[in-house]
């Protein structure tokens, strides 16, 4: 029977979208979540444990899955080993690059968030979250919902790791809930892959360790 460990710290961060994997195939896995002070954020038992060479596959960092006692480094890397393991990949080559390209398209706009954000802080850093959510992200939501398939699934016509990520984006990432869901609800394509996927994740999204995000 094969074995699967997760680790990463005890944040959503670059190990949720592994978490989501596991949770929608119903496999079993040890999360094995180091803790993290916040704002400080010191970590001593990770420092540890990377001084001892523990994360030197991935370069002293994390996450790290170990599958039947291998080690596997990078998180894209982690979440399309295990999309593939658990058939969230694709039914072939070209549901497979699509499905890529979709990830990136959320990565892409992930990083014009976090793009808006550099350098800023208090009162300055709210107002351009605040700015880029109702400026930015609808055109951004857009050509997102413009790229994506019309039956209810991002590609192909089963759930697959970029239904996992427009859920994510979309539902577990910004702080704007009641303008977020708006958005959803004014972009059919879009609402149709969160209808998809919330059941897929109900009893994880309510059971999962509280985070600070």
């Amino acid at each position: 029977m094969a074995t699967y460990k997760l680790q990463y710290f005890n944040l959503k961060g670059l190990g949720e979208i592994a978490r989501y994997i596991f949770a929608v195939s119903g496999q079993s896995y040890e999360d094995d979540r180091y803790p993290i002070a916040i704002p400080s954020y010191a970590k001593p038992e990770f420092e540890r444990d990377s001084a001892a060479g523990e994360f030197d596959i991935n370069m002293g960092r994390l996450p790290i899955l170990t599958y039947n006692g291998t080690k596997i480094g990078q998180s894209k890397t982690i979440e399309r080993f295990l999309a593939k393991k658990f058939g969230l990949f694709g039914s072939n080559e070209i549901e497979e690059a699509r499905i890529d390209a979709v990830t990136e398209h959320v990565r892409d706009i992930r990083q014009k968030f976090a793009d808006s954000r550099v350098g800023k802080t208090g009162d300055e850093l709210t107002a351009a979250k605040a700015a880029f959510v109702s400026n930015d992200l609808p055109k951004w939501l857009d050509k997102l919902e413009h790229s994506l398939e019309k039956n209810g699934f991002a590609v192909g016509s089963k759930l697959s790791l970029a239904d996992l990520y427009v859920f994510n984006l979309l539902c577990d990432y910004f702080d704007e809930a009641a303008t977020i869901n708006a958005l959803i609800a004014e972009r059919p394509t879009l609402a149709a892959i969160v209808a998809t996927v919330e059941p897929a994740l109900k009893s994880w999204l309510e059971t999962r360790p509280q985070t600070p995000f």
